[in-house]
């Protein structure tokens, strides 16, 4: 399974991520190494799409996931998650207010193809 994909939407880049069913080891690896694709890109405002089905979100996967988010700051332009328990929803809103970021949360991935083709 390839957990990220890129895609050109109208001219803004998406990095779509499958973060789904991961265990803790994998999701701190997983974090890392999408710091570092998106940071080898070397573009401005990158969207990021993110599915976190069935992820736990321990007190150390939340420090590292807030770690992740202030260092790719300068490159991410929106980010935006599906498939949220409402656990997993306060834990990156808990993310949000640690680094001053959005977060934009969808139901599925339906809801967030439908929010990708809006931004043609």
């Amino acid at each position: 399974m390839n957990r990220f994909e890129w895609i050109e939407v109208d001219g803004k880049t998406i990095l779509k991520q499958d973060f789904s069913n991961l265990e803790h080891l994998e999701v701190m690896k997983f974090l890392n190494h999408s710091h570092d694709i998106i940071k080898d890109r070397g573009e401005k405002d990158i969207i990021v799409v993110s599915n976190i089905s069935k992820v736990n979100f321990d007190h150390q996967i939340i420090q590292h996931f807030s770690k992740i988010c202030e260092i790719n700051k300068p490159y991410v332009g929106a980010s935006a998650i599906y498939n949220a328990t409402n656990v997993q929803k306060a834990a990156i809103e808990s993310a949000a207010h640690l680094t001053n970021r959005r977060f934009l949360m969808f139901y599925d991935e339906k809801a967030i193809n439908t929010w990708i083709e809006t931004l043609k």
